[in-house]
């Protein structure tokens, strides 16, 4: 998969990841989803999409705030 131009950050199994799917539907190619486990897992093809991005999104389910706090560990 090529590096998408914004990279949607979601939990897993969650009712962000679902909207996300649904927008990604109707947004194309232009925009990806990085799952948050993949991210946490380190899986390479994820990571490297979401750090050559030129935009990422973060979409929290809830207020624990793991996307926003796992890409900061990141250096994202």
């Amino acid at each position: 998969m090529s590096v998408p131009l914004v990279c949607l950050v979601t939990c897993g199994e969650s009712l962000s990841e679902l909207i996300a799917l649904e927008a990604l539907k109707e947004l194309g190619d232009s925009v990806g989803l990085c799952p948050l486990t993949a991210i946490t897992r380190g899986v390479p093809e994820v990571i490297g999409r979401i750090k050559n991005a030129k935009h990422i999104i973060l979409l929290d389910s809830c207020s624990l705030r793991c996307a926003k706090k796992t890409a900061d560990e990141l250096g994202i």
